[in-house]
């Protein structure tokens, strides 16, 4: 049996892509609603945490990406600017991946993390739009 709520970390840089996060939260929200009870959980967090701007303004509240945390899941949202520093995320994402939490990368995050594996950035892809971050 699945201990509950299944908690989602969602990991922001400012500049992040507003309909990623609410196509992602919204369903989370939408399901324990629909659950009547909370079997998801989420939190917001960044590099230094504290409020980050989506790329349309709205802020939303964050962790620093240092707090200890036991997502089972780890969400890193696109951004409006492609090379932004805080969208390389390897040794974040080892972090989720050596316990084992399933990590989702979208958009320029994805993009982002295939262009730093370096050699091994044939091995993976991304949509068609972000491919010229790879260039």
């Amino acid at each position: 049996m699945v201990a509950h709520p299944v908690i989602f970390d969602v990991i922001v840089a400012p500049g992040f892509v507003l309909t990623e996060m609410a196509g992602v939260v919204d369903v989370l929200r939408l399901a324990n609603r629909v659950s009547k009870r909370d079997v998801f959980g989420w939190q917001f967090l960044s590099a230094r945490g504290g409020p980050v701007s989506s790329s349309s303004g709205a802020v939303v509240e964050t962790l620093p990406l240092t707090t200890r945390t036991e997502a089972a899941y780890a969400v890193a949202l696109g951004n409006a600017d492609p090379s932004h520093p805080e969208l390389s995320l390897m040794p974040t994402i080892g972090r989720y991946t050596a316990r084992g939490a399933r990590v989702i990368l979208l958009a320029e995050a994805a993009s982002r993390y295939i262009a730093d594996k370096g050699p091994d950035a044939a091995k993976h892809t991304t949509h068609w739009e972000n491919r010229a971050v790879l260039l």
